[in-house]
C-alpha cells in the first residue's frame, strides 16, 4: 500500500509540474513586457523606440560595438549593439536590455555575459557533471536503495 501511495503522489507531482509548464508557455508572450525576438524578426521597424530584451550569440566584437546573432523561431537575424562594455569573444552568449533603434541597432542599457566564449560552455558542463558525480558517489557511499519500498536507507556500519 505504501508503494502505491508513493507512486500516486509522485504521479500527481509530475502532472502538476507539467501543467504549470504548459500554462507558463501559453501565457509567456502575453505577459512579456518587451517585444520578443520573433516580433522583431517579423517587423523590426514597428518596434523602434521600444525597450527590448534579447539573448544572442556574439559574431564580431568592435570598440564598444558588437554584432549579436539572435535566433528567433525559424529565422535568424543580426543586430548591432552599441554601448557594449562587457568582455566577450565571438561565439559567446549575451543578454542585452536596450532600446530598439533603426537599421537593426540596439542601444544597450545593460549587458550580461552568459558565456564569454564557446570554451566556457564546455567548462560549465564539465564542472556540472563532475559535481553531480561527486554528489552521487557521496549519497551511495552512505545510503542504499530499497527497491521494495522505493526508499533510501542508511547503510549499516
Amino acid at each position: 500500500m505504501k508503494v502505491r501511495c508513493r507512486l500516486v503522489v509522485l504521479g500527481l507531482a509530475v502532472a502538476c509540474s507539467v501543467a504549470m509548464g504548459i500554462h507558463y508557455d501559453a501565457m509567456f508572450e502575453d505577459r512579456w513586457p518587451y517585444p520578443t525576438d520573433n516580433e522583431l524578426a517579423k517587423n523590426y521597424d514597428a518596434h523602434v523606440g521600444k525597450e527590448t530584451f534579447l539573448f544572442g550569440t556574439v559574431t564580431s566584437v568592435g570598440d564598444r560595438v558588437v554584432h549579436v546573432q539572435v535566433d528567433a523561431r525559424g529565422e535568424t537575424y543580426t543586430v548591432r549593439v552599441r554601448s557594449f562594455d562587457a568582455a566577450v569573444r565571438p561565439g559567446g552568449t549575451v543578454q542585452v536590455l536596450g532600446v530598439v533603434r533603426p537599421d537593426r541597432v540596439l542601444a544597450a542599457d545593460r549587458v550580461v555575459v552568459v558565456e564569454s566564449s564557446r570554451e566556457s560552455r564546455l567548462y560549465k558542463f564539465g564542472v556540472s557533471i563532475l559535481g553531480a558525480g561527486l554528489v552521487l558517489v557521496t549519497v551511495f557511499r552512505y545510503w542504499q536503495i530499497d527497491t521494495a519500498g522505493l526508499t533510501l536507507e542508511a547503510k549499516d556500519g
